[in-house]
């Protein structure tokens, strides 16, 4: 089966967002392989969800791990591509305008946190791409 594509999160089969396991998909009722086991943005809990069902029910993306609740950041009305968890080597060529944007957005952290941050230490950082005009944006979360 070939595995779907997000638009907003290209780099989602990358992550720890889904799971080899084998059963029966909850919504479809298909045998399926591969299981989500992201967060979800919808109201009601389900055991195992496959890729199709997953995107027959147009559920509006897929979201990532977070320490709080996780931030989908937006550009000219549209949500941003998700790139990936970030420390600070990662956002090292986007520096200027992640420090622009990260002062303009208003977020509750001083501009020295942005060489604190890890992908999966105490100060996490998010990586987003505006996919209109290319602008790097980043969200900081802490335990």
């Amino acid at each position: 089966m070939k595995l779907p594509q997000f638009k907003y999160h290209p780099n989602v089969y990358d992550l720890d967002l889904f799971e080899e396991e084998h059963g029966e998909c909850s919504i479809c009722h298909q045998e399926r392989s591969l299981r989500y086991a992201g967060p979800f943005i919808v109201l009601k809990i389900l055991s195992i969800m496959s890729l199709v069902s997953l995107l027959t029910n147009m559920l509006k993306n897929t979201k990532y791990h977070s320490w709080q609740q996780d931030e989908w950041l937006s550009h000219y009305n549209e949500p941003c591509i998700f790139l990936g968890y970030a420390d600070t080597d990662t956002i090292q060529p986007f520096c200027d305008e992640i420090k622009e944007e990260f002062i303009e957005s208003g977020q509750n952290y001083s501009i020295e946190m942005l060489n604190d941050i890890s992908k999966d230490g105490h100060v996490v950082g998010y990586l987003f791409q505006c996919a209109q005009c290319g602008i790097h944006k980043l969200h900081i979360d802490d335990d």
